[in-house]
């Protein structure tokens, strides 16, 4: 038997946007002239406390390259801020439209996403359909991030629903984890298809 969701609630990179793109990924290792595994790896060490609004865009970047021992122009440094916030910007067209199209069936839609300060009026900005959410909960407006128990906990009271009549989704597990910890329905985004397929297997909205 399908269960009732009543709200869902989505991330934002990797499920309402798009994977951080293959192409800026590049356009930050090339910029400091480093091979990709080192680079990304200081780069998502450090990334918690810049989702959390802990540290400032200059901090997290300088930490970074003093991981990787790299010191860079001023210039670099823009290149970096402007190509890292582009990458997580975009759109994911086919969850875009399927909450379009069951946008009235859905009592209360949510976003829950571990996002930096700097990218969220960017978000706002170049996508109209943010106005169809009731409530987005960004990491850094609260300084928690996933999967800590109390941001799936906030998102759901914000939403006026018990956790267990919420529908989580993230491309991360270890997200994914938390909000079924934390008591909510989970579904683990690998891509659009697989998505749906659970969706309709397992869940219904009337």
């Amino acid at each position: 038997m399908k269960k009732k969701i009543r709200g869902m609630i989505f991330d934002f990179g990797g499920v309402l946007g798009l994977p951080q793109k293959d192409e800026a990924r590049q356009g930050m290792m090339t910029a400091v002239g480093i091979d990709e595994k080192r680079f990304f790896q200081s780069y998502f060490d450090v990334r918690s406390e810049y989702d959390r609004g802990t540290i400032s865009r200059r901090e997290y970047w300088t930490e970074v390259l003093a991981r990787l021992e790299l010191k860079i122009s001023e210039k670099i440094f823009e290149t970096l801020v402007v190509v890292d916030e582009e990458s997580w910007v975009s759109e994911n067209d086919q969850m875009i439209d399927f909450i379009r199209r069951n946008r009235s069936a859905m009592e209360k839609l949510g976003i829950l996403s571990n996002m930096p300060a700097d990218f969220v009026p960017s978000i706002r900005n170049n996508f109209n359909w943010i106005q169809w959410f009731d409530f987005a909960l960004w990491s850094c407006d609260v300084h928690m991030v996933k999967p800590e128990r109390e941001i799936y906990m906030r998102v759901a009271d914000k939403l006026g629903l018990p956790p267990t009549e919420c529908l989580f989704i993230d491309d991360s597990i270890v997200n994914v984890e938390g909000a079924r910890a934390a008591g909510m329905e989970a579904i683990h985004y690998v891509d659009f298809d697989s998505f749906l397929e659970e969706f309709e297997s397992n869940y219904r909205l009337e």
